[in-house]
């Protein structure tokens, strides 16, 4: 079952996709709170989340939750407010709507690309108490480092030349290759097109996110580092790097496995979309098995709280 829950941040309305078993609570995995890369929205986890709340991938089926950031998705676009803090102040929202900020049976982090650095500080923020409690059994992360970069000033002048809308799909492409480099195999790609565009009325294709939320995501991107803050990170950890174009720099492959105190780095047969490879997703299975193994071991229930705040959309 898909719900759409409806989360706020600071007055921001927040999307918040759930994928949901149909087996009883206590039954249930660890849920899982996906965090996207990039632009990318809640849908982008679908697969993932059906594969979760099924069993096929974890062992058990458990709830799956994955937000749409500020100006992604279906989730309101302010005219300023992209800083990391704000960000991550969305993941919190989406937890609380979720009913995983209260629940100290635990739940698993996950952030995939340009979503580690906003996945580790919220996992920083939970280890710390904020803001109510709730806990971690687990933290995956997908091919990136945990830090934030100033974006170049060439990659926000893009954001600034971008058209409303194009007149189909391949005026899309030359926009997107011309701009960012992508390849016509990736462009093709359903998950892709699914993730950053979609159709307008009259067939013409638009995206499936704020241009001008975008810009402000760059604008407002500062320099952060979470190197020195890996060992508070105290649950279990994931980290799959790619074997093809990776976006993880060997420096913090060794950061990674010298900082985490329960850490490991696998090397995945994938590009950097680890955690849609078949090798990525068997990884990430056996990690979410072993989380609930964990807990069960040491007597902690496994099932999660009942979803809170407002009535989901069915």
């Amino acid at each position: 079952m898909t719900n759409r829950l409806w989360a706020m941040a600071s007055g921001v309305r927040i999307e918040v996709l759930e994928w949901a078993p149909a087996i009883p609570a206590p039954e249930q995995g660890h849920p899982v709170l996906c965090v996207p890369g990039a632009l990318g929205p809640a849908e982008s986890f679908r697969g993932l989340g059906l594969a979760m709340a099924s069993g096929d991938l974890g062992g058990r089926p458990r709830r799956c939750l994955a937000v749409s950031l500020r100006g992604r998705g279906a989730s309101e676009a302010p005219p300023s407010g992209y800083a990391l803090r704000d960000l991550v102040a969305d993941i919190h929202a989406a937890a609380a709507v979720a009913g995983l900020a209260a629940d100290r049976g635990g739940h698993i982090g996950l952030g995939q690309s340009m979503g580690v650095p906003q996945a580790v500080r919220y996992a920083l923020d939970v280890f710390g108490g904020y803001p109510a409690g709730g806990c971690l059994k687990g933290l995956a992360l997908g091919d990136s480092p945990a830090r934030c970069r100033r974006v170049p000033g060439e990659q926000s002048a893009a954001w600034r030349r971008v058209p409303p809308s194009f007149a189909d799909w391949d005026e899309a492409f030359a926009w997107d290759q011309r701009e960012f480099g992508v390849t016509r195999e990736v462009f093709d790609r359903p998950k892709y097109r699914a993730t950053y565009y979609r159709r307008l009325p009259g067939g013409r294709v638009g995206f499936n996110f704020s241009p001008a939320a975008a810009l402000r995501v760059q604008e407002e991107a500062a320099d952060i580092d979470f190197r020195a803050d890996l060992g508070q990170l105290t649950c279990p950890v994931l980290v799959l790097r790619a074997s093809r174009g990776t976006h993880l720099p060997d420096e913090w492959v060794d950061l990674y496995r010298a900082g985490l105190p329960d850490g490991e780095v696998v090397t995945v047969d994938s590009d950097h979309s680890v955690f849609e490879s078949e090798e990525g997703r068997l990884r990430l299975g056996e990690f979410l098995a072993r989380c609930d193994e964990a807990a069960a071991s040491s007597g902690h229930r496994i099932a999660a709280a009942d979803s809170g705040g407002d009535s989901p959309e069915r």
